[in-house]
C-alpha cells in the first residue's frame, strides 16, 4: 500500500538525505549521545523539555518490531521473513535501516522471531552491524508484547517505534523524534479509515498548532464520507513509561496485548500528541504491495542517482 503526502516535496527531501549517508561509527554514537544528555539535562533545568517537532532530533534510539511471519506475503514467507524480501534492489529492512540512519538514529534494536537466524545473518553481513541489537519475541502475542522484549534496550532513554514492513521518509523520522515529555503517534490523512485505526483527536488549548489524542478507533464501520480523517501509520515515538502502562494491560479479545491500548491509557493523562505526516508512507503488507513500492523506491534511486532506493 502506497500513501504519498506531497510527494513531490518529499522526493525532494529523500533524495537529499539518501546523498548524505554515511557509515555512523560506535565512537560517533557515543559522541552523539552524550551531546544529547548535556543538552537534555539542561532543557529540565530550564523548563524547556518541550521541544516542538521539527527542531533537530534529540532521540537516538529505534525498535524495529520485525516478529512476525507475514501471511499475507505467502508463499513468499514460506523460505524467508517478509522484512528480507527484496524490493528495489534490497531487502525492505535495509530501505528501513538506511532511513533510521538518515533521520539521525545510532542504535536499532530489531523484535525479531519468525526465520530469526536469517535476519541476524543478513545483520551480520551489513554494514549496519555495529548499530542493530536483537531482542526475541518468540510467541507472537501482540504488539504490545514484541515492545516490552525491547525494554532492557531502551532503559531510561526515549525511542522511536515502528513496525518493520513499513516505510516513512527521514524528515518524518526527524520530526518525531524529539525530545520532550510526550509521546508521539504518526498519523495520516485518508478518504476511506475503515481498515485503519482512526485517530479521534482536540486541539490542545492555547496552541491550535498541536493535535492531542483523544481515542484510537479500529476499523470504524462508521464515519463522515465527506471528509478526511485521521489514521494511524504505526509510527511512534515513546517516553520509557510506556513500559508501565504495557505491564498493566490485559489480553485484548484476540488474546493479544495490544500496543494502542497503552498509548489509549497514556492519551487520557493528554501525553499524546499526533503528527502528521509531510511525506510518504509505505506498506508492505501484501504481495499486490511489491510491484506498488518497489516503483516507488525506484523513483527515488534513479533520481538521486542511487538506483538502490
Amino acid at each position: 500500500m502506497l500513501f504519498l503526502q506531497s510527494e513531490q516535496t518529499g522526493q525532494q527531501t529523500d533524495q537529499s538525505d539518501r546523498r548524505k549517508v554515511k557509515r555512523k561509527t560506535k565512537s560517533k554514537a557515543m559522541k552523539m549521545e552524550r551531546k544529547d544528555m548535556t543538552e537534555q539535562d539542561s532543557q529540565k533545568s530550564h523548563g524547556r523539555a518541550d521541544v516542538s517537532p521539527g527542531s533537530a532530533p534529540k532521540v537516538r534510539k529505534a525498535v524495529v518490531m520485525a516478529a512476525g511471519k507475514g501471511t499475507r506475503m505467502l508463499p513468499l514467507t514460506e523460505s524467508m521473513p517478509k522484512h528480507l524480501i527484496k524490493v528495489a534492489g534490497k531487502p525492505f529492512l535495509e530501505h528501513i535501516l538506511e532511513s533510521l540512519e538518515q533521520a539521525g538514529i545510532t542504535e536499532v534494536c530489531l523484535i525479531i522471531g519468525y526465520k530469526a537466524e536469517m535476519i541476524q545473518d543478513f545483520i551480520s553481513k551489513s554494514r549496519f552491524r555495529s548499530m542493530v541489537s536483537f531482542a526475541f519475541q518468540e510467541v507472537p502475542k501482540g504488539t504490545g508484547h514484541a515492545l516490552m522484549m525491547a525494554r532492557d534496550f531502551v532503559g531510561e532513554s526515549q525511542f522511536i517505534a515502528l513496525g518493520g514492513d513499513n516505510l516513512w521518509s527521514p524528515r518524518d523520522l526527524r520530526r518525531l523524534s524529539v525530545f520532550d515529555p510526550f509521546v508521539y503517534i504518526a498519523a495520516k490523512k485518508v478518504a476511506d479509515p475503515s481498515k485503519f485505526g482512526l485517530l479521534h483527536v482536540r486541539q490542545q488549548p492555547g496552541d491550535e498548532e498541536v493535535l492531542l489524542l483523544d481515542s484510537i478507533e479500529e476499523k470504524p464501520s462508521s464515519f463522515d464520507a465527506s471528509g478526511e480523517h485521521l489514521i494511524n501509520t504505526g509510527l511512534y515515538k515513546f517516553t520509557p513509561e510506556v513500559f508501565s502502562r504495557l505491564e498493566s494491560l490485559k489480553p485484548s479479545p484476540r488474546g493479544e496485548l495490544e500496543l494502542t491500548d497503552a498509548i489509549s491509557a497514556l492519551a487520557r493523562q493528554n501525553l499524546v500528541r499526533v503528527l502528521e505526516l509531510k511525506d510518504y508512507w509505505l506498506d508492505l503488507g501484501s504481495l499486490e504491495d511489491i510491484p506498488k513500492v518497489e516503483a516507488f523506491l525506484a523513483s527515488l534511486g534513479s533520481n538521486s542517482g542511487n538506483s538502490g532506493g
